[in-house]
């Protein structure tokens, strides 16, 4: 039996193109016109390229042999030499160069929905004006001249056999675009009265052209294209079909195209009566999130003061810009006020935090460059299926704690910030049979943050920012692992056994849950919001990993053997800058091999990587180009001071301020304070930075104060969503990404499946604070009496 199955698209607001007032009226209006008549609707808003094609590909996966299978876009288009592109909203910096890879074809979506045989494909566009913008700046080509090939309106396309296409114009022709008064588009006003009756198609398109060239006094003339011979009906004559169409005829708002005395007479039929209100039903359907953005912000005090929608609107890049700003005017006041007194000092002090910049910025960039494209990054996790057995909740809990046991390893190889945007995604697969209860994603969220964002890199200076920044000041490299190797094995031992005991938990009461309601099976399906369909998590797969990005390893390793031969004394000269130098060259060059190996432009690459490589590193250079730029100050306070702090105040001490702030400046500030005490401030440094001296000189007080500052500055980073770089980034990380679930509940013998999409829930600052806190203040307590 053939099934009806439509996808609608209706794209208002542009970046760059100009507002357009009807085309999401049409979308919604259109999706449920065809959900009346039977056909499952998958309806989209306001879609960038990403979730276009997400969307589209979807659709076409879907589409079975003999299916009626329909497809409606409003909004903007173009053509260039005879193709024809659906122009998403995130339009700004589409040229003759990068048209065809920032836009949609129309003719390439033809040919692929023809390859799955449907039945009958109808295709619907409203473009009510072209995609490109009316500044000719923009119509320049790549060699700078303007371009004589773009035409309004669309371009005439081929259909192909069972097929038909419908324009809101006629060929090479702009229709006319809807304004505040009008609450739907000419061509979809009249097309919504015709399609939910029962009449051939072919009939359907032709009154509807005829009502738009009398209303608009011929301004506008619709085309057809049909290669279908004989009649095509998408609406079944019965009275079932009969009754719904005239309810939502009755429901229809009036579409603005006529006079306030007579606005419904052409609109619906005389005999239905008219009501003003309007009631729009939304379904999700082929397991897809209607919009992928969540309406609820993030709760991100001082740094994060956008919502998800404009993270995905390149708000991000002017969120990072004045966060730059910011910091270094804050910082600015402070280099002038020192240049007043000694210009050698506010030099040297300029000179230290640039240094200390560079250095952790070239660590991290080539870390989650090569890191995030490792084979693990396309994990899969394959279905659970609870039972009520024990063995079987033991097995999940077993499963989750061997998976952030391996995480831990990593994180001291890679860094917890490379390593959380790593293993995120797949530790969320994993658990997504429980992503329903939200206390199970929070847990997981806050678990994760603290074990792998923070504790599990505490016996590696790659591991954790701050100690990476100990190490560049001279810090041994096996410092951590010789000193603080018994508080990484209490510490994470800890917080294992209590993830472990609450994963238990949580498992057993969803076993409960799942038998009190009933439900026989679940699938829930990791989807990210706002990516290609190559970076989703589909738990359906039975290969636990695919081997793509194992080239990755090789620079990787490179990374690792240039850290360690500075580590470990390696008798090669180290000239000023020239290890970070290295290390961006290895980042750039696996950029490089990557574009080569999967045969991509530059163009390509950034938009495939934009929002798992570029924005997550912005989003960390802005911050910690304020953080690390304005430290001078509170190191310049903490030195002058020369507080007798101890270990165990070292410890808290530090710890309370990373909690608050972000843990690397706060490692360096009190390391400062630390190495006062003894007359060494950080322009006593030599080549190898003012810790080696501080080493060098008072070796036994310098290991018992730099032991606790890292510990503090470590552990207690995880207490709040601000203290490490991890931490931002995995809560961002959670907001963008939605599940699906598809449950049977057996209401009757025959009971339906239902379809239920939900996101994961938005991490509060305030709950993680109090969550955090009362997970690691035991830890905190026995730390500082027994091993500090």
């Amino acid at each position: 039996m053939s099934m009806k199955k439509a996808l609608v698209i209706g794209n208002d607001s542009h970046e760059q193109n100009k507002t357009l007032l009807t085309c999401v009226n049409d979308a919604n209006d259109m999706h449920d016109a065809l959900q009346t008549i039977g056909f499952s609707v998958l309806c989209k808003t306001n879609q960038r390229l990403d979730d276009m094609k997400i969307a589209t590909n979807a659709f076409i996966q879907c589409i079975q042999p003999g299916d009626i299978a329909f497809f409606y876009f409003s909004g903007h288009a173009s053509q260039l030499d005879g193709i024809n592109y659906l122009t998403p909203t995130d339009d700004r910096g589409i040229t003759l160069r990068t048209i065809k890879y920032r836009t949609l074809i129309a003719q390439k979506l033809i040919h692929d929905v023809y390859q799955r045989r449907p039945g009958l494909f109808i295709i619907v566009l409203d473009c009510c004006r072209t995609g490109m913008s009316d500044d000719s700046s923009n119509l320049k080509s790549f060699f700078g001249l303007t371009s004589k090939r773009i035409k309004d309106g669309l371009a005439p396309m081929q259909a192909p056999p069972s097929t038909i296409i419908s324009y809101a114009c006629a060929p090479d022709q702009a229709s006319l675009a809807g304004s505040s008064k009008q609450h739907n588009s000419a061509y979809t006003c009249f097309l919504l009265s015709y399609i939910v009756l029962p009449m051939d198609i072919k009939k359907v398109f032709q009154r509807t052209a005829i009502d738009v060239q009398k209303s608009t006094r011929g301004e506008q003339i619709p085309y057809l294209n049909v290669n279908c011979y004989g009649p095509a009906y998408i609406v079944d004559n019965c009275i079932g079909y009969h009754a719904a169409a005239q309810n939502f005829l009755q429901r229809r708002r009036p579409c603005g195209y006529y006079p306030a005395s007579d606005q419904r007479r052409h609109a619906i039929p005389s005999h239905q009566p008219r009501i003003k209100n309007s009631q729009h039903r939304w379904n999700t359907q082929f397991g897809m999130p209607k919009n992928y953005h969540s309406s609820n912000k993030i709760m991100l005090p001082i740094y994060l003061r956008y919502t998800p929608e404009k993270w995905h609107k390149y708000y991000i890049w002017d969120c990072n810009w004045k966060k730059f700003i910011i910091g270094l005017s804050l910082s600015l006041g402070y280099y002038i006020y020192l240049l007043n007194l000694s210009y050698s000092t506010a030099l040297r002090m300029f000179s230290f935090s640039f240094h200390s910049f560079i250095s952790l910025f070239a660590l991290l960039f080539s870390l989650f460059v090569t890191c995030t494209g490792l084979p693990l990054l396309k994990f899969h996790s394959t279905k659970i299926i609870y039972s009520t057995k024990l063995q079987t909740l033991i097995w999940i809990t077993l499963k989750n704690v061997l998976f952030l046991t391996i995480s831990i390893i990593l994180c001291n190889l890679i860094g917890t910030l490379a390593a959380s945007v790593l293993l995120f995604p797949p530790f969320i697969s994993q658990n997504s049979s429980r992503l329903n209860h939200l206390n199970t994603q929070r847990f997981l969220i806050i678990f994760f943050i603290i074990l792998i964002g923070n504790s599990a890199g505490l016996i590696s200076p790659l591991g954790d920012p701050p100690l990476y920044m100990g190490y560049t000041n001279g810090v041994e490299f096996l410092f951590t692992f010789k000193y603080l190797y018994k508080i990484f094995f209490v510490s994470n031992g800890y917080i294992l056994l209590l993830f472990a005991l609450i994963d238990f938990i949580n498992a057993w009461n969803y076993k409960k849950a799942q038998k009190k309601n009933n439900i026989n099976s679940q699938l829930y399906e990791l989807v990210p919001c706002q990516k290609e369909e190559n970076d989703c998590y589909n738990l359906s797969s039975s290969l636990p990993i695919q081997w793509n990005g194992i080239h990755h390893s090789f620079f990787l390793l490179l990374i690792l053997i240039v850290i360690l031969c500075k580590g470990f004394d390696i008798p090669i000269k180290w000239p000023e800058y020239i290890q970070e130098l290295i290390l961006f060259l290895i980042a750039f060059l696996c950029i490089a091999f990557d574009m080569i190996w999967k045969k991509r432009t530059p163009i390509e690459w950034f938009r495939k990587h934009y929002s798992t490589r570029i924005e997550p590193v912005a989003e960390v250079i802005a911050i910690f180009v304020g953080l690390l730029f304005t430290m001078s100050a509170p190191i310049a306070v903490l030195t002058s001071l020369k507080l007798p702090l101890g270990p165990k105040h070292l410890f808290v001490f530090s710890g309370i301020f990373a909690s608050v702030l972000d843990n690397a400046p706060v490692y360096i500030s009190f390391a400062a304070s630390a190495a006062a005490r003894y007359n060494i401030t950080v322009e006593q440094s030599d080549n190898n930075g003012f810790l080696a001296v501080f080493f060098s000189r008072y070796q036994a007080d310098a290991i018992e104060s730099i032991r606790a500052i890292s510990a503090g500055s470590v552990l207690m980073g995880g207490c709040t969503l601000i203290g490490n770089a991890p931490n931002m980034i995995v809560a961002l990380m959670a907001t963008r990404y939605s599940y699906r679930k598809r449950t049977k509940i057996h209401r009757a013998e025959n009971a339906d499946d239902d379809f239920v999409t939900d996101h994961l829930e938005n991490i509060s600052f305030i709950r993680s604070l109090i969550t955090s806190c009362l997970i690691l203040i035991p830890l905190f307590v026995i730390i500082t009496i027994f091993m500090v």
